[in-house]
């Protein structure tokens, strides 16, 4: 839901359907959720309420599907699994951002900011950002998922060694 509301923040923002970036959130929601919504009903719903009751069922049936699909049990270990991988992919990203944040904030005292509350401010906006990346990647990677079956690992060929010959007195063997 929150994912969805976010896209619907950036592409159908203005009030009026004319200003909205159909393409844009079509695209959005196909890359996120392999969901497609056709650009007419999206327009012609004609309110932000309207795209909210439209998208979100679709992409609610798209994700029962991929219950149905992958089974509960391994649906449930793959949003464990995903949402670690991620968290650590970001937690990392975030540390850089903060380490970066640090070496510059010295700086604000020149432009007559305290700055403690601008480090302060600017961590916290990182931290925010970084909460958003961790939801739409988690969610994005969801719906993304593939199962491919492995083929059985291949039998390694045994080496054949003959037994060589004793040689007698210079002379080779029979």
């Amino acid at each position: 839901e929150g994912t969805v509301g976010s896209f619907l923040d950036s592409h159908a923002a203005a009030e009026h359907p004319e200003d909205w970036d159909v393409s844009g959130l079509g695209e959005a929601l196909f890359q996120t959720f392999d969901v497609r919504v056709p650009q007419s009903s999206l327009v012609e719903t004609g309110s932000r309420v309207g795209l909210d009751e439209l998208i979100l069922p679709a992409v609610q049936a798209r994700y029962v599907d991929r219950e149905k699909e992958l089974g509960p049990e391994l649906l449930r270990a793959l949003e464990r699994h995903a949402m670690l991988v991620v968290i650590d992919q970001q937690w990392k990203d975030h540390l850089l951002s903060i380490d970066h944040l640090k070496e510059g904030i010295g700086l604000r005292g020149y432009g007559q900011r305290d700055p403690l509350v601008e480090y302060k401010r600017e961590a916290f906006d990182l931290f925010e950002e970084m909460i958003g990346r961790v939801k739409d990647l988690v969610v994005e990677r969801l719906f993304k998922v593939q199962l491919v079956a492995e083929a059985p690992p291949e039998m390694p060929t045994p080496m054949v060694r003959l037994p060589m010959q004793e040689s007698r007195g210079g002379e080779v063997g029979p």
